[in-house]
Parts: C-alpha cells; sequence; structure tokens
C-alpha cells in the first residue's frame, strides 16, 4: 500500500512510529543525542561587486548567528522492524504513509511544504509542524520492541537516487555499518523510486568498504514494495516526531528549543551528523591505515564540463611555495581518494561533489571550499556534518560567479550551479589564510609584532614588518590599518583601507576613519562605499555620525 500523491497528501500519512502501530525496535535502545565539539566554520567575503559583497557577508553572518551552535551532536541511529515497507518516488513508506525518520526526512519534508495541499487556508508545512509538535507531545512512551528474531529479514536502505555521490556516501551508504552493529544476516537493499541507471562510483564504494557484504546487497529502482522489512530510524528527526528523544537544549545559549519547522531542521542538519556516517569514517580509517606523510593538497578537475575556476593558476602558483600539489580525484581510485585526503593538513577544492572526501580528512585539517554567494544561499550546510564528524576546520571562501557581470546574482534554473572567479586581492587573502594556518606560530609572532609597532607609532619599522610578513597577515583587516597608518598620501591610505573594509565591512572605527579621509580627499565612491557598509552595520550609528559631522547621505540607494 502507498500513500497519495504529496500533492493529495495530509499530515496524517507522515507515518510516527510510537503512535502508528507496525513499528518496533530490534531491542530496547538509549536515543540520548551525544554533545560533542562544535563545527569549526569560518567565511571569507572576497566578492568585487559592493552590493554582492555586502549581501554575501550579511548572509553569512545571518547564517552564523541562526544556523550555529556552541556544541554540535551526534543524533543515534536504531534499528527497527516495519510493516508493508515500499518505496514511492525516493522516499521510503511504512504501512502506506511516508516515512521521515530517515536520512530523506528532510527532503520529503521540502517536497510536501512546495506540494502539498493547502487545508482551510493553513499552507502543508505549517500543518505538518503542528501536527509533529502534536504527535511529540504524545509520544512519551518507549517504543516496542519485537521479541522475535528479525535479522533475517531484507534491510531496506532509501537512495536519493544513484547517481549522486554527495547523497549516496552521506545519507545512504554508512547505513551500513549497522549491518554488523546488530548482526544482520538477511539481503541489504539499496532501493530508490528512479529507474535510472546505477553509476559506478555505487559498486566501487560497497567493494571497497564492505567487500564481505558485497554478495547480499542489492540495488533496487523503480517504485516497489518489500513487505515486513527492516529500516533505520534517524533519531535527528524522530525527536520532532517524539518527546521520548531527548532534546538538545544542552547545546547553546540561551537553550535550543524543540523547533519542528524547517528553519529549526536545517539548523540542526548544520551543527549535528548522524552516528553512521561518524562509524563510516572510522571503518574507512581502520581499513587505511594511519598516512605515511602529511600533504597538502588542492584538488583540480579534469571534465570540461564541470564549473569554471578562473584564477586557478595564480592561486596555484601562490600555494606552491606551501608544498601544496595538484591532485585529480577522476584519477583515484575510491580507497585512493580517501587515503590521499586522510594525509591532509589542507584541501582545497571547488564546491561539489568531492567534498564529499572531506569526511576521511585528520582533525584540525583545513578544508577550503571555493564558493560563491549563489552557493550559500542554496547549499550551504550541505557538507557540514562531514566536516564535524572529521573534526575539520571548515573555510568557505566567499568569490565572484564565473559569471560575466559580477553585479548579478545568476539563477540557478537559468544559470545552473555557477563556478568561481578570483581576483587577485582574493587569491592573495586565501594564500594567507591557508599559509596562517598552517604556520599559526609564525603568524601570531608576525601579528603580534606588527600590532606592537603600530602601537608605538614606530612607522619605519612596521612598514618593513608588514613587507616580511606579508604572506602571513594579509587575510588579516588590521594587516591593511597598519598599511594605512604608514602611507604618505590620502590616496595611499584609502587603498588599504578599502582593503580592510573588504575583509571587515563592519568595523565602526574603520567605517569612521575611511569615510573621514574620503571626505578631505574628495573621493566620492570610497565615502559612499564606507557609508553603504556603515548603513548595512548600524544604521542609526550611522546616521548619528553624518549629523554629527553635518554630511549628507544623498546618493546612497535605502
Amino acid at each position: 500500500m502507498s500513500p497519495p500523491e504529496i500533492a493529495k497528501a495530509l499530515p496524517t500519512d507522515f507515518f510516527v512510529p510510537g503512535l502508528d502501530a507496525g513499528f518496533a525496535l530490534l531491542r530496547p535502545e538509549d536515543l540520548t543525542p551525544c554533545l560533542i565539539p562544535p563545527l569549526q566554520a569560518e567565511g571569507l567575503t572576497l566578492v568585487t561587486d559592493l552590493e554582492q559583497r555586502l549581501r554575501t557577508f550579511g548572509e553569512w553572518n545571518d547564517v552564523l548567528k541562526t544556523r550555529s551552535w556552541a556544541q554540535g551532536v551526534a543524533f543515534p541511529t536504531v534499528l527497527g522492524v516495519a510493516d508493508d515497507v515500499g518505496v514511492m518516488s525516493n522516499h521510503l513508506t511504512v504501512c502506506g504513509k511516508y516515512y521521515v525518520s530517515s536520512a530523506g526526512g528532510t527532503r520529503v519534508r521540502n517536497r510536501y511544504a512546495a506540494a502539498g495541499p493547502t487545508l482551510d487556508g493553513v499552507p502543508p508545512d505549517k500543518a505538518l509542524i503542528t501536527y509533529f509538535e502534536d504527535c511529540a507531545a504524545r509520544n512519551t512512551a518507549p517504543l516496542p520492541v519485537t521479541t522475535e528474531d528479525v535479522r533475517h529479514l531484507p534491510f531496506v536502505i532509501e537512495v536519493k537516487n544513484f547517481g549522486n555521490f554527495y547523497h549516496f556516501t552521506k545519507e545512504s551508504f554508512p547505513l551500513l555499518t549497522l549491518v554488523e552493529r546488530y548482526g544482520l544476516t538477511g539481503p541489504i537493499l539499496f532501493a530508490t523510486g528512479s529507474r535510472a541507471t546505477a553509476s559506478g562510483f555505487v559498486q566501487d564504494l560497497i567493494d571497497t568498504w564492505f567487500p564481505e557484504l558485497a554478495h547480499r546487497i542489492e540495488i533496487r529502482r523503480g517504485w516497489q514494495s518489500f513487505g515486513r522489512a527492516l529500516v533505520a530510524l534517524d533519531t535527528g528527526h524522530f525527536r520532532y516526531q517524539a518527546a521520548l528523544v531527548p532534546g538538545i537544549e544542552a547545546a547553546n545559549d540561551p537553550p535550543i528549543p524543540r523547533d519542528a519547522n524547517r528553519r529549526g531542521v536545517y539548523a540542526a542538519a548544520s551543527n549535528s551528523y548522524e552516528e553512521p556516517v561518524d562509524a563510516l569514517r572510522r571503518h574507512v580509517h581502520a581499513i587505511i591505515g594511519p598516512p605515511e606523510r602529511r600533504r597538502r593538497l588542492y584538488v583540480k578537475r579534469r571534465s570540461q564540463r564541470v564549473r569554471g575556476v578562473l584564477g586557478e593558476e595564480r592561486l596555484l602558483d601562490r600555494l606552491a611555495p606551501l608544498g601544496f600539489e595538484t591532485v585529480f580525484f577522476e584519477d583515484m581510485t575510491v580507497r585512493e581518494q580517501a587515503r590521499t585526503v586522510a594525509s591532509a593538513d589542507c584541501l582545497v577544492t571547488l564546491h561539489g561533489a568531492g567534498m564529499t572526501n572531506m569526511l576521511f580528512v585528520p582533525p584540525g585539517c583545513l578544508a577550503v571550499e571555493l564558493s560563491n554567494r549563489q552557493t550559500l544561499l542554496a547549499r550551504y550546510g550541505d557538507f557540514n556534518p562531514l566536516a564535524l564528524s572529521a573534526g575539520a576546520v571548515y573555510l568557505h571562501a566567499f568569490m565572484d560567479h564565473d559569471f560575466p557581470d559580477p553585479t548579478v546574482l545568476p539563477v540557478y534554473s537559468k544559470h545552473g550551479l555557477r563556478g568561481v572567479s578570483m581576483t587577485d586581492f582574493a587569491v592573495d587573502v586565501l594564500a594567507s589564510r591557508i599559509h596562517a594556518h598552517l604556520a599559526p606560530d609564525a603568524a601570531d609572532r608576525a601579528r603580534e609584532e606588527c600590532r606592537a609597532l603600530n602601537a608605538d607609532g614606530r612607522t619605519d619599522l612596521l612598514q618593513d614588518a608588514l613587507t616580511r610578513h606579508e604572506t602571513l597577515i594579509f587575510h588579516d583587516a588590521d594587516t591593511h590599518v597598519w598599511h594605512a597608518n604608514c602611507a604618505q598620501t590620502p590616496e595611499d591610505t584609502l587603498v588599504h583601507l578599502r582593503r580592510g573594509l573588504h575583509l571587515a565591512p563592519h568595523r565602526l572605527p574603520l567605517l569612521k576613519r575611511a569615510m573621514t579621509v574620503a571626505r578631505k580627499a574628495g573621493d566620492n565612491a570610497m565615502f559612499l562605499e564606507a557609508l553603504a557598509s556603515f548603513l548595512q552595520a548600524a544604521p542609526r550609528r550611522a546616521n548619528a555620525f553624518l549629523a554629527e559631522k553635518g554630511w549628507s547621505a544623498e546618493g546612497i540607494a535605502s
């Protein structure tokens, strides 16, 4: 039995373990999430166009405010036995209802929000939230536990599609770690509603990391029913349906509420991973063993079909003295890819499925994603669980799009997902940030030397120190302020202040100084640029500063 199409479904067409009959755990389970060290996420906004840069900077800061927590969360994933299991489109169903306590839970919720029916004026997503909240309030009893030995039943694992390396590796493939944990003996079915042929990486992953299971694994395509079967219960999704899953309030201060709306789901997904993801990481590392040496990697792409990286050769030139080597994942087996990144002190690559290998980098590795505003708006958070599991420092470098007009935000439906275009300034900033990560003590000493000379007013020695240490501290806004303090003319001063504002557009003393110097120098463009940043950062203070100086904001867009 299948549920109605999403466009005709009701909230009651979503399966709730514990309230709806037809589901039981294989054994008693502790569903308590585990608090872990937080995600280490950073951003560099290196966009050329002022409006696009300020929007990107503001949107990135909004992400940090609304979707970053003081601690990360590892959600347990446990096994249950369910009646009448099926797959419809790329969603699991149980007893004729959509099963959202699974890897594809967010996906089916998004589809319902976009295409579900509006009933009595209530949008579908709001109706589903209300339903889940009501279920959670009533769903407080422990889940039933089967008294049978059902380990011989088929284990059904949903797959978004068999052509997406990221979704398969992050969502579906890690569930194979449950086979040994539970001692399963039956067939393992990777199932999707799509009829597209499975990509070669699917079999490669199986043969490389779970060869002992290969003869038991079947790939199923198209809508179908499996009858009674084993399914995974993802407690990250299930917590919205049951109060018996402890909350994660302690992961932040103020406490994080049990927020059942999709914004809450995204925030949780950005700061958590499902335990099988981490189990897969440990499994792979146990197979490949410790790295023979540390490596610094730039991942390049041979395919001409992929998104562009304009300015790539200059970046490679800047990274070469730091010992970076260029690698191509297309030239490597699955095992070689994992072994290569497991040795990385730093990994630099364009946003894309290859970032999935970040799961296997060592703790503390700087994983640099060459990104853009389009990616920030549409894809932020995809790889966070992998970075969180690995303990990586995840740096998003937001560049221009590889698009003719830097003032335009490409539309995905029209232009596709775009690559990046790096200016010389962006390359120098990024290379400096990478260098500082690889030589943190030297970067700290350089910064402190320059800070002390600046405080003492020794501009002659300061200029020499800034030149010597440029490759270590060029990414720091203070560096450019110190350069401005050494400048001999207002014009040179403004060149350096503009660079500082590029890196720290909301630093109020810097904004006031830039506006003041620009006004004296008659540089109206710089004045308006600094004022635009000021109005975004602190509009009341900006207007108060204008009034204090007797200046007009005419010419600035609201």
